[in-house]
Order: C-alpha cells, then structure tokens, then sequence
C-alpha cells in the first residue's frame, strides 16, 4: 500500500502574498483600498465590521451583492454574506486559498440550521449540524468505502473516524490547543493514505464566526 505525506507549506504563514494590484483611472490601488469606503455596522459580529457596498472591490473578488467585513480580536480579516457564507483569511491576500469558509444554510423543509466550516487548502471539515455548536470534525475527500480515515491531535493517540470520516465535535476543544492536528484520508479510486499536517491558525477566529452566522436568520 502506498502512503503519501504532505506538509501544507501554507499554513505556516510564509508563503503569504502580496495584496492582488488593481490597476484604476487613479492608479493602482489594493482591494483593502477599495473596501475602505465601507460604513460602520452598527449591528455586526465585531466592533469594528463595516458594510461594503458589491460596485467597490466586488467585481474584483467576483462578488455582485453589498457584503461585512471586519477583523477578529485574534487579527484575522473576515467577510460575511447575506446568503449564511463567509470566510476568515489568514494572511493578507485578499484572494488566496489560505483561509477558512464557512457556510450555513436552514433547511427548507423542517427549518433547522447546519453550518460547515472547511479549510480551503487542507482536508479538515468542521459540521455544526443543528445546533450552535462543532458537532463532527471530519476528514474532507475522504470517499474510499472500507478505508479507515484518522486524526491525530499533536502527539496523542490517533482516532479513528467513523464511516462517514468523522469524529466526534467533543475533539475541537482539544484541537484548538494543539500547534498541529494530522488528518488522514483516502480517495476513491486510489488506495494511498494521505496525511496532511494541519496547523490550526485562526481556527478560534473561524469557529466563532460560525456560531455567529448559525445564530443569524437566513434572509
């Protein structure tokens, strides 16, 4: 059996890039630069969130609505739509892959609320399903039947997930502590065991995101 290993290079934090250039009538500028003309959110998640109008930096992210956008006491940048989707970034490229996405959704046919919270560049899933609250961490392209997906906390033992590739939210408390949490998994049709070193940056910033936009009615 083969075994592939992976160490995201990227969520060390070193391979940040610089702010996308934009070139306008008035010169280049940054998308920041073109969020700042936002006004304050009086009701929003942080002190600090503003309301940024879609015709500012919209077209260059690809958005085509007025969306949030703040910063976490941890200094982590955010966004938040109206549709229950956003996003905490952790460096300062407003278009890398390195952040956390979230998205939540009621559905339409009992009302309850799920939310699920992923990594853009690693296979590490967080599922608030129903409640306010991480409810399963699962392993993300895990979808080969019969093969075991893991997790490993730092040092600790591993744990074994369950068909789904999931293990129990009771986890998260200790992952939030931990400087690395190694998930493995394995995708159809390949039989290789990937590893993936997952350094949980941000992690606390993105979880209590969630939570916000689980507790906010869909509109």
């Amino acid at each position: 059996m083969r075994r592939i290993i992976i160490c995201a290079a990227l969520l060390s934090g070193g391979c940040a890039q610089q702010p996308y250039p934009i070139v306008t009538s008035a010169g280049p500028t940054t998308v920041s630069d073109l969020e700042s003309a936002g006004t304050p959110a009086p009701d929003g998640w942080q002190a600090n969130e503003m309301i940024i109008p879609a015709h500012n930096a919209g077209p260059v992210l690809g958005i085509m609505e007025s969306y949030r956008k703040g910063r976490t006491p941890d200094g982590f940048e955010y966004r938040y739509f109206s549709d229950g989707s956003g996003s905490v970034n952790l460096d300062s490229d407003e278009l890398s892959m390195h952040k956390w996405n979230v998205r939540c959704q009621t559905d339409k046919m009992d009302d309850s609320r799920s939310c699920t919270l992923s990594r853009m560049d690693a296979p590490l899933i967080v599922l608030f399903a129903g409640e306010r609250k991480p409810t399963a961490i699962c392993a993300g392209m895990h979808d080969f039947p019969g093969k075991q997906a893991m997790f490993r906390i730092d040092g600790g033992h591993p744990i074994k997930a369950d068909r789904s590739g999931c293990i129990s939210g009771h986890a998260l408390a200790e992952a939030l502590k931990a400087k690395k949490i190694t998930v493995r998994h394995v995708k159809w049709p390949y039989e290789a065991e990937i590893d993936t070193e997952v350094i949980p940056t941000g992690m606390t910033s993105a979880i209590g995101l969630t939570e916000y936009l689980f507790s906010k009615s869909q509109s």
